[in-house]
């Protein structure tokens, strides 16, 4: 198993292990300029990373594309290549064959000016994407059609009938199919949602523990 890890000072690190026995077999480290604060495995060797001063890199290359948007929020693949998101609500398709040409831009439609992109996946081997973030419901995009397919409805009311912020700052898809998708959020909340379902709100609601959920991950031998 391959894990790659991105950090402070530039620090980019193949790590090579046995799972199953928890045996360390290599690690291969270097460090580029900069702070790296989102990457994308594009294959076994290859490594797309966005670093503190908005650089995009490949880990090895000599060359490097100064970004003209700022606050990255993350990186994915996509089938065209790899696809940035951008607060507050832009998007970059880039193409990796082309040194990462920009392909195309776009942003998700009926998001407002206080609403704050923090977090997106797309499904594997699909053409949806979810979105979601501060006062952001989750949405989830289809970029062939480019319209969105799904979108979120909030909780319901509390027992003081106060309406529930919307903080969505983490998420992933928990199916093959990319229908079920599971948030996390900046007041301690994970949530499962079901865009088959015909239900609009999550289908499961846990408080975990009083901090924010920064980051989630769906277990792949459950996909």
């Amino acid at each position: 198993m391959r894990v790659q890890v991105g950090g402070v000072r530039g620090l980019l690190g193949t790590l090579s292990f046995d799972a199953a026995q928890g045996k360390l077999d290599s690690i291969d480290v270097s460090r580029t300029t900069g702070d790296v604060q989102k990457l994308c495995p594009l294959g076994t060797h290859q490594l797309v990373y966005v670093t503190s001063e908005g650089i995009l890199e490949t880990r090895g290359a000599t060359d490097s594309l100064k970004l003209e948007h700022k606050n990255c929020v993350g990186i994915d693949k996509c089938q065209e290549g790899i696809i940035l998101g951008f607060e507050p609500n832009q998007f970059q398709v880039r193409l990796p064959r082309e040194d990462f040409k920009v392909s195309h831009e776009f942003s998700i439609p009926g998001v407002g000016e206080k609403q704050v992109l923090r977090a997106f996946r797309v499904g594997s081997g699909t053409s949806f994407m979810a979105v979601g973030g501060i006062e952001y419901d989750l949405r989830v995009y289809d970029l062939e059609k480019q319209q969105v397919s799904f979108r979120s409805k909030n909780v319901a009311l509390d027992y003081l009938d106060l309406r529930t912020p919307l903080q969505i700052i983490s998420l992933d898809y928990v199916d093959k199919d990319a229908t079920k998708i599971i948030t996390g959020t900046l007041n301690h909340k994970v949530r499962l949602y079901d865009s088959k379902s015909g239900n609009k709100r999550p289908v499961m609601d846990i408080e975990l523990g009083d901090y924010a959920v920064n980051c989630i991950q769906s277990s792949s031998d459950q996909m």
